[in-house]
């Protein structure tokens, strides 16, 4: 199974214990863990060398795929992604997030878009998508870009930081990813 996945900029490769003190000064800034289901809000230290340990562990068994999204430039890790495979349904989700200084860039649709390629072509998935929360458009924008279509918004779905908050879907087939193949050639 491919251990590390290119784009045009970037390098998705799973994350080492050396991009701790990288992924926690970024995963600290509130303005992440606002629009992020799962990052705790202050995030200890600790536990990122818990989660980089778990994501490898799940990489290796093949339960979920962690990346770290470095740019090809100079290997500089700026975000995370990862595709988690529901074998049972042949669907998995794709989530993100990218560090401030690197939002609005396009990074988080390309390494989107890879990973849907991932999810198609290597995990043989029948469905890839992502949720957002609905008052979060630019993550809404960044499925569409990397080709995913808007299906449904679930009222009040989630409770995060004491808020309960509407949340989005957005999906690709393995259809519309074989047809936006074709377009492209």
């Amino acid at each position: 199974m491919t251990m590390q996945l290119e784009t045009t900029r970037l390098i998705l490769r799973p994350p080492q214990l050396s991009d701790a003190d990288t992924i926690f000064r970024y995963v600290s800034d509130y303005a992440i863990a606002r629009t992020t289901l799962n990052i705790p809000h202050p995030y200890p230290r600790a536990a990122v060398d818990e989660f980089i340990t778990r994501m490898n562990e799940a990489h290796a068994e093949q339960r979920g795929f962690t990346f770290a999204a470095t740019l090809r430039t100079n290997g500089a890790l700026i975000g995370m992604c990862g595709i988690h495979p529901d074998t049972r349904f042949d669907r998995a989700e794709i989530g993100y997030w990218i560090g401030l200084p690197f939002w609005r860039k396009g990074y988080a649709s390309e390494a989107t878009r890879r990973l849907i390629d991932f999810g198609f072509s290597d995990l043989q998935l029948q469905r890839v998508f992502a949720t957002y929360f609905a008052t979060n458009i630019a993550s809404r924008r960044v499925m569409e870009k990397a080709g995913m279509t808007y299906e449904a918004t679930v009222r009040q779905h989630i409770k995060r930081l004491g808020v309960y908050h509407d949340l989005g879907f957005c999906g690709i087939l393995r259809a519309e990813w074989l047809a936006q193949r074709a377009a492209a050639e």
